[in-house]
């Protein structure tokens, strides 16, 4: 989880495309399959369920921090689920990071009563942007920072060409389909 959040920040901070699928391939290229497909599927169509609300979670943070300090890191900052995951303390050692894939399959299996134990105990073992990317997930406010149709050219099946290797171009040249030229 956290080295998605990273590659989630990473992603928000690059401008250029082509940029974003190199980035995006060197990462996919070094992550287990169920991984890189969890992230594929996270980037081309982000959950839109909310299976927690901020509110809650921003209560939680609230008692351990008081009122005040807060509402004052809330409006420094600006953005509740960004104030949560930076105040949140974390408890190293005491549980390992969750790899994005289960964090996806837990999210749409666990039930109510048993998720905000689970989401506390992912917390504690993330860093602040493994616990923003998981915050936004879990409250349904994740949006993918990859522009449009990036995502296409190296997620799934779609983005390897038939000799196996990553080709960043969707697996056109390997299916014969050449880019039509434009007019300029």
């Amino acid at each position: 989880m956290n080295e998605f959040g990273a590659l989630v920040d990473r992603l928000a901070c690059i401008n250029a495309t082509q940029d974003q699928i190199r980035l995006l391939t060197r990462h996919l290229q070094s992550r287990q399959p169920e991984d890189r497909h969890a992230i594929a599927a996270l980037l081309a169509a982000p959950p839109k369920a909310r299976r927690t609300n901020l509110t809650a979670l921003g209560n939680h943070i609230r008692e351990q921090t008081g009122p005040v300090p807060f509402a004052l890191s809330e409006d420094f900052v600006g953005d509740r689920s960004e104030t949560i995951a930076l105040l949140w303390p974390s408890v190293p050692g005491l549980n390992r990071a969750p790899a994005i894939a289960e964090v996806v399959q837990k999210l749409s299996e666990i039930g109510p009563a048993n998720l905000p134990r689970q989401l506390e105990l992912w917390l504690n073992a993330c860093d602040t942007g493994g616990r923003h990317a998981l915050i936004r997930l879990a409250t349904g406010m994740f949006r993918s920072p990859v522009h449009r149709h990036g995502h296409l050219r190296v997620a799934g099946p779609a983005g390897r060409g038939h000799s196996g290797k990553w080709s960043g171009d969707g697996g056109r040249r390997a299916r014969g389909v050449e880019r039509a030229p434009r007019d300029r």
